[in-house]
Order: C-alpha cells, then structure tokens, then sequence
C-alpha cells in the first residue's frame, strides 16, 4: 500500500521507517508531504520520517495499524547462517536460510534490529549486521506469522593497538616498530595511514612486528584481523593516540663554509642545515670526515684528503641521509705545482732572487725555502720571483695558494705545493782559506802562492786584497795555486766560488781570516 505522511520538515528525507522497517520507496512531494510505501509488518507501529541527521519523534498522529486477524501464515524458521561471527563493528552480509521468509519484516542480532534486509526467496535472505557488543547473542527472523527461534552469532572484539615503539622513524621507512595490543594473529595485516606495512611478523596475540613503508607527517597505526574461528578478534583496530606514528625528515644541508679546501684535506667546514642531532656520520662524496655536532642545525667537520674535483657533503642520521644539491656542494682545489728554480743552490747566508716555474701560482699567499717563508712577486700563474732567505743544507721550495678565492675565475690552485726532485734547493757554505804558502812576496807581483782550505772546486776568482789574481788554478777541493799580483802592505786573500753545478762544494766569497 501507499500512503501519504503529512507533517513539516521533509525536505531532504531519506528514509521512512514503519517501526523498526524501512519504506521500500518514498517520494518526497513538499516540504510538508511525502508518499512512502508500507512494508511488512504486524500490529500498531509509529511512522517516523528521517533526514541525514535526526528522526521525526514518535507521536500520537504517526501510529500506523496493521489489519488483525488470523494470517494463516506460521512463524519463520532459522536453520542456517552463512557466518557464525563477525567484527563487533558490524557491517558485514550474513545469508540466513530457513523456511518462511516471504514477508519477513525484521531480523535481529540479540534484539538489535538490521535494516539491510534482502529476500531472496522463501528460504533465503541476506542482511547486513549490525554492531554489537562482543560476545554470542542470538539472531531471529520475524514475519507475519510470529517470530523463529534464534541460531547463535558470536561479535568478534576488534583488534586494538596500544603502543608503538619506536613511535617515530624516517620517511623513506623501513623502521622496525614493535606494535603492541590486543586481538593478533598470524595472519594480521597493519597499515601506516593507508599504507600497507612489510615483514609483519606476530610475536603473541598482544605484540606484532612491522617494517614501516616510507610515508610523511603523522599516520595511525591500525592492524586487521581477519575473522576466523579460532581469532582472538577480527576487523580493524579503531585509530588511537597510541597508535601514532611519526615520520621525521632525514637531516637537510643547506650550507657548507668554506666550500672549498685542498686535496690534502684538514679544512675545517661548518656545515649548516636541520637535523643533525644523532648523525652518526658526515661524508664528503664518499669519504668519511671526522665531526662534531654543535647543534641540531650546526656540524663542524674536517674535511678528508680527496681528489680534485667537487663533491656533496652529505649528513646520515637515525632518520635517513640528507639528499644531495647545489648547497652542499665542496670543492678540492688541485695544490700548485713547482716544475723548476732558477738555480738550484746558493749560499747560506742567502740573498739574490730566483725566478720559480710551474703552475696554479695566481692565488700565492706564501713561498716557502725549507720551512723559512721570504718575499715574492707573481709574475704570472706559471712564474714567481722570490728572495732567497738564509738557510742551511738542502732544502724544498714550495708555494701555498689560498683556498678562499677557489671560486673565483682567477684561481687556479688551492693549498701547498707537494715536493718533488724538480724544487730542491741546496744552501752551501762559503770557502775557507785555511793557509797560503809562502804568506808575503815582492810588491810588484808575481810570486805563486799556494793556498789551501775548503770549498775550492768551483773557485771562479783569488784576489790579494781588492786586486785579482793574475792567474790561478785550482788543484782540487782544498788547494789551488795562485800568482799574486801587484800590492803594497798586508792584503787579505779571498777565494769566491761559483754556487751552480753539480760539483759545488761552497758558494760565494771566503771570509778573511
């Protein structure tokens, strides 16, 4: 039958219920009409018309009554369920078979009511469950003829979580969490959010172990459990606090003072960025640096020795390895090179200049003769002038360029020069004149003297005071013979030797003694 409801309020109805059943259809004529079809059912019911939100209430003007007397049609009868249990949150089909359902008007899971009723035939409906409290209760059709007897339905407790330790890990995942609760099983499935977890592993009905997928912000940890008759629960968990989980950022780079330094390594580099509390290591490319951490968003690091070239400089934490770009960028600046010095050796005392050969020498701050620093010129990247401190024995030259201009176009070198053959540098001592023999002669000249001392090999002049020999020859490294030329009075007699070649044994002019 059709009937008209006549109230207000009816615009944006959804349902009329005759009782506990819903009108199969309804038409909504105004806001104060609607027709609805009247299902099934026995005796004096309240009508009650429903929008999204509220029910009209149940009052004198919207009782409806079933006609009475004898039907002629006995009570339904229960014999089958397609499930004996189900999650507690209800929601899912059960097919019920018997006998007597054409005009079936409820069905009820320990007396509460589902509305999702579908006759399939005279044996055979199918509803939609209900929630309920865990437990068995009783599930019983009604029709025209009365009400069956009930088969046994048992609500499932839901899963639940109740803890989560690590309750935090990096976004790329792979954190191991320890999920703890109530209602697992072997078969139990848990998801991040809307993720699904790896590696579950079930510990004890109240303890799970989950691989967390990658994932951002914060997610509820939920866990499903599949209905089965020997599950401790079934469904899935409701979202809890507990059961948060947080994904943090992997620590972010977002400078690196000085950005560049020199192969050998030693710079000291401030790295700036976030996420740096707990690294457990700094990479410069793929080398390791020694580090100290002065902050969440401070590293100070230095740098390792490492080919010339650029590099990211990279910061691993418990939360991941921060991603590479433009502003961790690190430069080893290749050292300049000496490849020659203009003379290779000169006397100790020092003095005179020597012109430098080799490359990366635009950005020189230093030259150095041994570990003695002296004055110099740039003549060009491939040439420097520089002064000759003192010195002794055979040292190395060698020229520092400074790092801090690296990025700029003029330079050309970072650091210390290595040492090589091609820099040595040989401090000699002066000749001596131990004794001359004989020591005086006639003042116009002419006498041979022979003089003996050290460092004769390379002799290039003997003079007898300020005046030079007229000839002389050297004998070896301790003598040489000597005509002493014109004089008057007592002259000192020096001998100046040349400072190159591979037989020097001295440089530059004998003392008087």
């Amino acid at each position: 039958d059709t009937v008209t409801v006549t109230g207000s309020g009816f615009t944006g109805a959804v349902a009329v219920y005759f009782g506990s059943e819903p009108a199969p259809g309804l038409t909504v004529e105004d806001a104060d009409h609607l027709t609805a079809q009247v299902p099934p059912g026995t005796g004096t019911v309240d009508v009650r018309v429903a929008n999204a939100a509220v029910e009209s209430p149940a009052v004198a003007a919207d009782a409806f009554a079933y006609p009475t007397g004898t039907t002629g049609v006995g009570a339904p009868a229960v014999t089958s369920l397609s499930q004996t249990f189900g999650p507690a949150a209800g929601g899912n089909v059960v097919t019920i078979g018997g006998t007597g359902f054409t005009g079936v008007t409820s069905v009820a899971f320990g007396g509460i009511q589902s509305r999702g009723i579908t006759i399939h035939s005279d044996t055979a409906i199918s509803v939609t469950v209900p929630a309920g409290a865990a437990g068995s209760v009783d599930v019983t059709v009604a029709g025209p003829g009365g009400t069956s007897a009930g088969l046994p339905y048992t609500y499932l407790p839901l899963p639940t979580v109740t803890g989560l330790s690590p309750a935090s890990g990096p976004q790329t995942g792979g954190a191991t969490v320890a999920i703890g609760g109530s209602g697992f099983s072997a078969d139990s499935t848990v998801r991040f959010g809307g993720n699904p977890a790896t590696g579950v592993t079930l510990v004890s009905a109240g303890e799970l172990t989950a691989t967390a997928p990658a994932g951002s912000g914060t997610v509820d940890v939920t866990v499903t459990t599949p209905c089965a008759a020997a599950s401790p629960a079934c469904g899935t968990s409701a979202a809890a606090l507990a059961g948060r989980f947080s994904y943090l950022p992997a620590p972010a780079v977002t400078t690196v003072s000085p950005a560049f330094g020199p192969t050998a390594g030693g710079t000291q580099v401030v790295i700036s960025g976030a996420g740096f509390t707990g690294a457990t290591a700094v990479r410069f490319g793929t080398l390791p640096a020694a580090y100290t951490v002065d902050s969440d968003g401070t590293i100070v690091a230095t740098a390792p020795a490492g080919a010339a070239g650029t590099v990211d400089v990279t910061v691993t934490g418990p939360n991941g390895t921060s991603a590479v770009g433009p502003a961790d960028r690190f430069t080893f600046g290749t050292p300049p090179d000496v490849t020659a010095v203009s003379r290779d050796a000169g006397a100790a005392a020092g003095g005179g200049t020597v012109t430098i050969t080799g490359s990366g020498f635009t950005t020189a701050t230093a030259v150095w003769f041994g570990a003695a620093a002296t004055t110099f010129t740039v003549t060009d990247d491939g040439h420097i002038t520089a002064t000759v401190p003192a010195g002794a024995g055979a040292v190395d030259v060698t020229v520092t360029a400074a790092c801090g201009t690296l990025a700029t176009a003029a330079a050309t070198s970072c650091g210390t020069s290595p040492i090589s053959a091609a820099d040595r540098y040989t401090y000699l001592p002066l000749p001596a004149v131990a004794s001359l023999s004989p020591a005086s002669g006639p003042a116009p000249g002419g006498t041979a003297v022979t003089i003996t001392g050290t460092g004769f090999t390379t002799a290039s002049a003997v003079s007898f005071g300020p005046a030079a020999a007229t000839a002389f020859q050297v004998v070896s490294d301790t003598q040489i013979t000597a005509t002493a030329p014109a004089g008057s009075g007592t002259a000192d007699v020096t001998v100046t030797t040349s400072c190159t070649g591979a037989t020097a044994t001295s440089c530059g002019t004998s003392a008087a003694v």
